[in-house]
């Protein structure tokens, strides 16, 4: 089984993010598909719901681990070198992982704007 990764389809700076990171995923251990695309029945068996997921990527684990945000995107990029040696060095120092926290979370909140930026559909996100 693969690793599910959730990212917000009705937002083009997320799926921007998601076929790069698509792209990464060169031993295919992850689907990558927009949380829109599961019911909230599904959802709602890992104790998520649309709302969770409209607000930053969420993702299942093979084993049914959760992780959101800057932790999910860790758990993807750890998978593959060289990006495994920067998340490694940013797990060692727990103010650097602090920083990457407060990044995620304020591109997360700006993704309108990051999606008027990048010329793509503007994010749905209130």
């Amino acid at each position: 089984m693969k690793h599910l990764l959730l990212w917000d389809g009705d937002c083009g700076f997320c799926a921007r993010c998601a076929e790069w990171l698509q792209s990464q995923d060169r031993k295919e251990l992850f689907e990558i598909a927009p949380y829109q695309g599961n019911s909230e029945n599904f959802l709602a068996e890992y104790n998520l719901d649309y709302a969770q997921c409209r607000e930053e990527i969420k993702l299942i684990t093979s084993e049914g681990n959760i992780f959101g945000g800057a932790e999910a995107l860790n758990f993807f990029l750890e998978k593959y070198f060289p990006w495994s040696l920067i998340i490694r060095i940013i797990k060692r120092l727990p103010p650097l992982f602090s920083v990457e926290k407060m990044v995620y979370r304020l591109i997360a909140k700006n993704r309108p704007l990051l999606s008027k930026w990048f010329g793509v559909k503007a994010c749905a996100r209130p």
